[in-house]
């Protein structure tokens, strides 16, 4: 007799509840109708659903006093509940509501919260210890599931606006801004409002965010302003490409991230049109292409003395005369763009190896920097050999990473 005492009281409770949830939705109706102001009914449910607690009430009392109540007191099972659930509330109401509330507050957010929202967690990986060859133009559901995670990080305002024109330029010159010391950055800026003064209002908007947010995310900007530059005509492209160029050489520098901007951008807007009847087999040709692309690579590593016994090794194998490596000041850029031009001629039997060599050296200091691999990514580009995104996490800052300059 108890058990079936203890259903009936669940029972009725069940269909006090589904009672209550009605009526909530005739009272929602009914206040709609007597102050005709549904925004105002629809904001104060938004409110409530904003809050992490609800409308709960933290009392003995509270079940027995739920009626009463704006929101849901208590927190039970979906049947019973007292009040329905508050986007279904919000939804009745006014369908759009919860969608243009959601934009005002993108609009109205300022960068630093919204990049506390949206800050990536620190992704780790390794590059396996000859699998480099084998990822070009390979991408694994880790690989997208890792992309999928990165474009959620990204701050929606930065993604609406690289879709535009206007903010996809301007996010182009707020990375040559950000690869240029504090001082030079109003040369820049007066070149871009002589040239391109259209994109101002939004660098401004922009710049916050540019300089706080996470640099796992730059690349994947890039890439995803891309096709809205294509739909530039050829014309305008040159001319962007060339603008481009002439602000990262106007401090006299070029920055890393400088180089990987102009360079992925190029890539992308201007491919490489190859025969290939004209590529070579004689990896000789290109040892001194060879042994500027190494260098690159032992710089760019943390610890020195093991990147140059890994690119010796490398030699060794490749059956190349071993060059000492210069600074990437005195390697300079340009020497790598052009290095990577002549290896643009090389046998593709030949681009996985090239690639395995400058994961190698990478991999020398036992971890896998941020910049070495977005470096080796861009690269890998060049030889028609892409590469995925790496789950590769970011460690604590190190002076190696700080912008690295060269004479022009």
């Amino acid at each position: 007799m108890a058990g079936v005492g203890y259903i009936g009281v669940l029972v009725g409770r069940m269909i006090k509840a589904a009672v209550s949830r009605q009526r909530e939705y005739l009272a929602d109706a009914s206040s709609v109708q007597f102050t005709r102001n549904p925004d105002g009914l629809a904001g104060a449910l938004y409110a409530i659903k904003q809050r992490a607690e609800g409308s709960q009430l933290q009392h003995r009392h509270a079940e027995d006093m739920s009626h009463f109540c704006f929101g849901e007191t208590v927190a039970l099972s979906d049947r019973l509940a007292t009040h329905p659930p508050v986007l279904e509330r919000i939804r009745r109401i006014n369908p759009n509501f919860v969608a243009k509330a959601r934009t005002k507050e993108r609009q109205t957010e300022t960068a630093e919260q919204s990049i506390a929202k949206s800050a990536p967690d620190a992704f780790q990986s390794a590059l396996a210890a000859s699998g480099v060859a084998a990822m070009a133009g390979q991408v694994t559901p880790d690989h997208v599931a890792y992309a999928q995670k990165l474009y959620q990080h990204i701050p929606v305002q930065m993604k609406n606006w690289v879709h535009q024109s206007v903010g996809a330029r301007a996010f182009l010159y707020c990375r040559v801004m950000l690869g240029s010391d504090e001082g030079q950055r109003q040369p820049l800026l007066d070149v871009i409002k002589r040239d391109d003064a259209e994109v101002l209002e939004v660098m401004k908007k922009m710049w916050p965010f540019v300089m706080q947010m996470d640099e796992q995310l730059h690349l994947p900007l890039l890439e995803l302003l891309i096709p809205t530059l294509k739909r530039m005509t050829e014309t305008d492209r040159v001319i962007l490409l060339d603008r481009l160029q002439q602000l990262i050489e106007l401090d006299g520098r070029v920055d890393f991230s400088e180089w990987v901007t102009v360079s992925l951008i190029r890539l992308r807007l201007q491919p490489s049109v190859r025969s290939q009847q004209n590529l070579l087999n004689d990896l000789h040709k290109f040892k001194g292409a060879l042994a500027v692309l190494f260098g690159v690579f032992v710089n760019l590593s943390r610890d020195r003395s093991a990147a140059e016994a890994s690119y010796r090794s490398v030699c060794g194998q490749l059956d190349l005369a071993v060059e000492s490596v210069p600074s990437l000041t005195e390697i300079g850029f340009d020497r790598l763009d052009q290095a990577l031009e002549l290896l643009d001629s090389v046998s593709f039997m030949w681009r996985g190896v090239i690639l395995q060599g400058c994961a190698d050296i990478i991999q020398a200091d036992g971890e896998v920097g941020f910049r070495e691999y977005e470096a080796l990514r861009i690269i890998a580009e060049c030889l028609d050999s892409p590469l995925p995104v790496l789950m590769i996490g970011l460690s604590e800052a190190d002076p190696r990473d700080a912008p690295i300059p060269y004479t022009l």
